[in-house]
């Protein structure tokens, strides 16, 4: 699987700037009630600090399949079953911290998932990025890939702390660099993204 490339900083006007400090995006839709209170117990269940749980369920919340991390890498899933098994569906999984992956938002994009989430493992944040309306922009995995690395080098110009003595800096980077990462992609591709 290729690497995220690493792009260098740019500099950017200040209107440039400001929409990447400010990003633009639609929220998910709601869920019909019974599906979001049965992801929400699902979410629930797989909070777990020992490694990465994925659950995949159809619209209304039924389970289609469920996968954990293996013990020699438990933070990393290699996605189970077929294709057919994720398109229109909705993929819960957890993060120790943080929002989506390239990795992530690419598997959401070329499998025509409906919807994923991702939910820390303190209960702290869920994360949904949602299908939009029109369909999922028509993008390659690399293209995913680049247009993500696009945003991080993007945010990272005008977000990461440039001192290392900034502790309070560097933790929120630490925390929120994936979510804000995820919201200018999100703005940049016409995505419906959240964290609450």
């Amino acid at each position: 699987m290729p690497a995220l490339p690493d792009l260098p900083p740019r500099v950017f006007t200040e209107a440039q700037r400001h929409r990447v400090l400010n990003p633009v995006y639609e929220a998910p839709e709601d869920l019909p009630p019974i599906t979001a209170q049965r992801l929400r117990e699902l979410a629930a269940a797989i909070q777990d600090y020992d490694g990465e749980h994925l659950v995949v369920t159809d619209r209304l919340g039924h389970v289609r399949l469920r996968a954990s991390g293996p013990i020699a890498d438990p933070w990393t899933i290699a996605l189970p079953g077929h294709a057919a098994e994720y398109r229109d569906g909705l993929f819960l999984h957890n993060h120790l911290v943080d929002s989506f992956s390239h990795r992530d938002v690419a598997s959401a994009i070329t499998r025509n998932m409906y919807e994923m989430q991702a939910t820390e493992v303190d209960g702290g944040r869920l994360f949904r990025l949602q299908r939009p309306a029109e369909g999922w922009p028509r993008m390659s995995r690399a293209q995913v890939y680049n247009a993500y690395a696009q945003s991080l080098a993007d945010v990272r110009s005008v977000r990461q702390p440039t001192r290392l003595d900034d502790a309070p800096g560097l933790q929120a980077w630490l925390r929120n660099a994936q979510h804000w990462t995820t919201e200018v992609l999100a703005d940049r591709l016409g995505l419906r993204y959240s964290s609450k």
